[in-house]
C-alpha cells in the first residue's frame, strides 16, 4: 500500500445493505479490512498528509471530541471537530517543547548604518499556535572602536516583531561578547493570526555585564500568517559608520514551548 493512501472506498455506514447476497460476505469483509486499515495509516504522518475524513454520513468529531491526527514533522497534535483540524498541541504538557533549530555557522557585517541581517532560522508552516511561546538566544562579538551604539532587531521576515530593537551602549573596546535572549507568544492562528511583540534582554561584558532588560514597553499585537513558512532573523545596525565597526553572531537558537 503507497503512503499517504487514497481510500479505495467512501466510508459509508448505509453500505452494504440487508439485500446484499450472502456469497459477496467474504469480500465485503476484505473491503471492512481494507478500509480500517487505510485509515488507520493516516493518524499520523507529516503535516501535509493530514486526511479530510469524509462526510457522507459518519460522524467523526464535533465541539470538544474528535478523531486525532498526529503531525510528525512539526510534532503537532489535532483534533477533527467536524469540520476543520484544531491543534490540541498544549493539552498534552509532555510533548509541549520543540526545537525549532540552530544556527552555528559564524556571520560577521561591518559598519552597517541600515538594518543588516545576520543569523536565520527557520519557522515552519503552522508551527506557531495559540498559546505557544518562542524562546530564542544568540550571542556574539563586537569589535568596536569607534564608541558607536549598535541596534539588534528581531525579525520574521520582513516584519519587525521587537519594538524598539536593543539598544546596546559599548564601551571603546575591542572583541566584546555580547548574547540575547528573548521570546514572541503566538495569540491567534490562520491567514490573519497575531503574535505578541518580542520580549528580550541583552547583555555584554564591558557595559555592565549581566543581562539587562530592554527599554521597551509591551506593543501591539504583530499579524502574521501562521499557515505559511518563515525566517526568524536578527538583523544589526550601527549608529554611525565606521570601517572599524562589526559585528559577528556564533550562535543563534530558537525552541518552542507548549
Amino acid at each position: 500500500m503507497a503512503f499517504p493512501p487514497v481510500f479505495t472506498d467512501v466510508w459509508d455506514i448505509t453500505q452494504p445493505p440487508d439485500t446484499q447476497l450472502a456469497n459477496l460476505l467474504g469480500q465485503d469483509d476484505r473491503n471492512i479490512k481494507l478500509d480500517v486499515m487505510q485509515r488507520l495509516s493516516l493518524l499520523s504522518g507529516l503535516f501535509a498528509n493530514r486526511p479530510t475524513p469524509e462526510t457522507v454520513n459518519a460522524t467523526w468529531g464535533g465541539a470538544g471530541f474528535g478523531i486525532l491526527y498526529f503531525s510528525t514533522d512539526t510534532k503537532q497534535i489535532f483534533q477533527w471537530n467536524g469540520g476543520a483540524w484544531v491543534d490540541i498541541s498544549s493539552s498534552f504538557l509532555s510533548l509541549g517543547y520543540k526545537l525549532e533549530g540552530t544556527n552555528i555557522v559564524p556571520v560577521t557585517v561591518a559598519n552597517t548604518t541600515v538594518a543588516t541581517v545576520l543569523q536565520t532560522l527557520p519557522i515552519a508552516a503552522n508551527d506557531i499556535g495559540v498559546g505557544q511561546t518562542f524562546y530564542f538566544d544568540a550571542s556574539g562579538i563586537i569589535g568596536d572602536t569607534a564608541a558607536a551604539a549598535i541596534t539588534i532587531q528581531v525579525f520574521l521576515d520582513a516584519v519587525e516583531i521587537d519594538v524598539g530593537g536593543a539598544l546596546i551602549q559599548l564601551a571603546t573596546v575591542n572583541n566584546q561578547l555580547w548574547s540575547l535572549r528573548g521570546f514572541f507568544t503566538g495569540l491567534t492562528t490562520g491567514v490573519t493570526g497575531t503574535i505578541s511583540d518580542a520580549q528580550f534582554t541583552w547583555a555584554s561584558s564591558v557595559s555592565g555585564g549581566g543581562f539587562k532588560n530592554n527599554a521597551t514597553a509591551l506593543g501591539a499585537a504583530f499579524n502574521i500568517d501562521t499557515t505559511s513558512a518563515h525566517n526568524l532573523t536578527l538583523k544589526a545596525t550601527w549608529s554611525t559608520g565606521n570601517a572599524l565597526n562589526t559585528i559577528t553572531q556564533n550562535t543563534f537558537t530558537c525552541y518552542r514551548i507548549g
